[in-house]
């Protein structure tokens, strides 16, 4: 199973990297925009529809 989006360790490229991956593996585009300098929220949990699946879901902070 691939968790690299628990990874906290990253440098400034990296997480835009890392967002730009989100941001790709979304089931839905909700149309939003998101850079590295915005703070995120992302929560897991897991999918009963297959085994060993789970659902990220990423919320940004507006202000």
């Amino acid at each position: 199973m691939d968790y690299q989006h628990v990874n906290l360790n990253f440098s400034k490229e990296e997480y835009a990297i890392h967002l730009n991956w989100l941001k790709e593996q979304s089931l839905y585009d909700t149309g939003v925009e998101i850079s590295s300098y915005d703070e995120i929220l992302l929560l897991q949990t897991c999918y009963v529809e297959e085994e060993n699946a789970y659902i990220i879901i990423v919320g940004k902070k507006i202000s």
